[in-house]
């Protein structure tokens, strides 16, 4: 993710294997270390382009005295939307795990699964 990460300010969701965006949007609300909700645009697919603007929050709850919980919400999806837009976030958050837990770069292949051939 490429971003100032202020209110306001534009994202973008890239990846080196691919050379355009995979998506994009604006951080609304940016509470740190506690909230971040964006707009979330799709970019991957002409079918995925179309469906136009949806809303994703992060939270980080304490747990205890040295845990934290991580809870992703996407919203704003229209009735039926193409499951595209949500089917992926296990992986994207299983990922983003072993990424804070390493520190080492990953590559997910499965995430871009619905991405146009390089």
């Amino acid at each position: 993710m490429e971003s100032d990460w202020k209110k306001g300010s534009a994202y973008q969701g890239v990846t080196p294997a691919m050379p355009t965006p995979l998506l994009e949007g604006e951080n609304l609300e940016v509470d740190p270390p506690k909230k971040l909700v964006q707009s979330f645009r799709a970019l991957w697919s002409d079918s995925v382009k179309a469906e136009g603007t949806s809303r994703v929050t992060w939270e980080i709850e304490k747990v205890g005295n040295d845990s934290c919980k991580l809870i992703v919400t996407h919203d704003q999806l229209r009735d039926g939307a193409n499951p595209e837009l949500y089917g992926g976030w296990p992986m994207i958050l299983s990922g983003l795990k072993t990424l804070l837990e390493t520190g080492g770069l990953l590559t997910t292949p499965a995430s871009l699964l619905y991405a146009p051939a390089a």
